[in-house]
């Protein structure tokens, strides 16, 4: 907030000239004008500043940094680690070791100013809690700008405040609601990527902070370590996270001794600020609860349509089970019917030949008729069944030469005899 009031509040012009015989290093010449007629005038000086010498000592500008990136537990982002995940994570994939440094960006930028190169699992004494405490440097030869605003945040708060970045695959990632209906993700098996410094936001792990030094100072990782924890220390005792008001009033005290009988009033723009983005928030939260009141008026009447369904259905699987019944009653009547019908069906044809048994009988002449009753039952009703079946064509023809038995002779000679083999007309009748 502080950086965007200042920035608000100057012009800055400023040239770089060009090296001249003797200079060592490129000088930077700024003017700083205030822009509003209230403040005092030694803001609008002119600056003559010297940028940070790029090698200290023979060596390269650096900014070391130690610093607790990570705790076990929930942040304010929902995301939960577990302790003996970050202790693996440490402890089994020498976390940005052995070539695997972690990335220092500004903002979460992913813009490189340096790298983790160390890290270790150890206890948080503000907390109580375990977690993971990185070591690293920034390239302050490369950013000095950023290494100013960095050293400038410690000098304020006396720690800078980090924020770590890691993944962990969708399968590892576990769902939960606590009690107060905030969704809470588990990260499993997680994978630090680096951590980010802070320079105006706030992190969803509010215990996550660090301490830098800068060569040629002599701190070694075991002095910048109790340097963090003691920082670390020195905040509020209990586990909550800082409240909004309690960080208007750490702000306040600073734009006190930097803009005197002015802070008033920027402070009461900050708390304006905050209230109106909590407003937001809430009339956010708001307009959630009414697309979940929708959302589960939705499910309800979802839920009722397809218990409607599943009754249906159980009706329909009992009316199946009626008509499945049913169809095998039919099916056995069907069968018995068909048997039925053969039998008239035999019936009837017999029927029929008794029927034209009878007829052909009658259609005989007397004597035929008396000389086949003489007959016996079985050769006589042989007869009668090849003259049933006869069609009534070659009936007729039968006829006719049955009936020249009943009529006289027309004379006493034989009949014509071809084969030479006499036959009388009842010889037919055999």
């Amino acid at each position: 907030m502080i950086k965007d009031f200042v920035e608000a509040l100057y012009a800055v012009d400023a040239e770089i000239r060009p090296l001249q015989d003797g200079d060592e290093f490129q000088q930077v010449v700024a003017s700083v004008a205030a822009v509003a007629e209230q403040f005092p005038a030694e803001f609008t000086k002119d600056l003559s500043l010297a940028a940070p010498a790029p090698i200290i000592g023979g060596k390269p500008r650096m900014l070391h940094i130690a610093a607790m990136i990570v705790h076990e537990g929930t942040n304010r982002n929902g995301d939960k680690f577990l302790a003996e995940e970050l202790s693996t994570a440490v402890n089994s994939s020498t976390l940005f070791a052995d070539g695997y440094a972690g990335i220092i960006d500004i903002e979460h930028d992913f813009t490189p100013v340096g790298y983790w190169y160390k890290s270790e699992y150890t206890t948080d004494p503000k907390t109580g809690t375990r977690g993971i405490l990185a070591h690293g440097a920034v390239w302050a030869y490369l950013f000095p700008e950023v290494t100013d605003k960095i050293l400038a945040q410690q000098q304020r708060e006396g720690f800078v405040r980090v924020s770590m970045a890691c993944i962990s695959k969708k399968e590892d990632v576990a769902f939960e609601v606590d009690e107060t209906g905030r969704l809470i993700k588990t990260m499993h098996n997680p994978v630090f990527l680096g951590a980010t410094i802070l320079l105006d936001a706030s992190a969803g792990d509010l215990n996550a902070i660090g301490v830098v030094d800068e060569d040629p100072v002599k701190t070694n990782e075991s002095t910048r370590k109790g340097t963090v924890l003691k920082a670390a220390s020195l905040g509020n005792n209990n586990n909550n996270n800082l409240e909004e008001k309690a960080m208007i009033d750490e702000i306040r005290p600073l734009l006190a001794e930097l803009l005197g009988d002015q802070s008033g009033k920027f402070t009461d723009s900050i708390s304006e600020l905050i209230g109106t983005k909590i407003d937001g928030f809430k009339n956010l939260l708001d307009e959630k609860d009414v697309l979940i009141t929708e959302a589960n008026s939705k499910v309800d009447n979802l839920t009722s349509q397809l218990d409607d369904l599943n009754t249906t259905l159980a009706e329909k699987d009992l009316t199946l089970s009626g008509l499945k019944e049913e169809k095998v009653t039919l099916e056995a009547e069907l069968e018995t019917t068909k048997a039925a019908l053969e039998v008239f069906e035999s019936e009837k044809a017999a029927a029929a030949v008794e029927a034209s048994k009878a007829a052909r009988l009658n259609d005989l002449g007397d004597g035929v008729r008396v000389r086949l009753m003489a007959k016996p039952e079985e050769i006589r009703e042989k007869l009668l069944i090849r003259w049933a079946n006869l069609s009534d064509e070659e009936w007729e023809t039968v006829k006719a030469e049955l009936s020249l038995a009943d009529s006289p002779p027309a004379s006493q000679e034989p009949l014509p005899n071809p084969g030479n083999t006499e036959k009388k007309i009842t010889d037919f009748l055999k």
